[in-house]
């Protein structure tokens, strides 16, 4: 958003929806990210590159479902029912998004519960391999096996 003129027609852009209401909220104190993902149903990012994508998992830990490009390394997620990687095609986001709004709460209701266990399960996964290197770290420093 740093260039003015792309903001403008972001928003021209944005004026042409007159049924949804968009937010664009920049970067948000942390006391509010609680609050902003309570009042979303999605976390959308149609990013060209997301190296992690941090802000995904944190949508997950909020147990909100993603949509998001292909530029992240999450892939496989309308299996996982935790959200949709798409590709950066206007009529694919486009189909997605009248889905997303045509969606009933219950179907909605599971993706969120998928998406708050996926975040579980990659905690443990991360819990685990931080133990395994832990225990590396000790077997090399005494020189020996570590106990479990």
């Amino acid at each position: 958003m740093n260039s003015s003129a792309y903001w403008r027609r972001c928003q021209d852009e944005i004026a042409t929806f007159r049924f949804l209401r968009i937010e664009v909220r920049g970067a948000l104190p942390y006391s509010d990210i609680d609050a902003a993902y309570a009042a979303a149903h999605f976390f959308v990012l149609p990013s060209m590159s997301e190296s992690f994508g941090y802000s995904i998992v944190e949508s997950w830990q909020h147990a909100r479902p993603v949509l998001i490009s292909q530029g992240t390394p999450w892939r496989g997620l309308v299996d996982k029912r935790v959200g949709c990687d798409l590709r950066l095609d206007v009529e694919l986001w486009t189909s997605l998004l009248k889905q997303c709004l045509a969606m009933d709460n219950a179907i909605w209701g599971e993706l969120c519960r998928a998406s708050h266990e996926l975040y579980a399960a990659l905690l443990q996964e991360s819990d685990a391999s931080t133990q395994e290197k832990l225990r590396e770290l000790l077997r090399r420093t005494l020189g020996g096996e570590a106990a479990s």
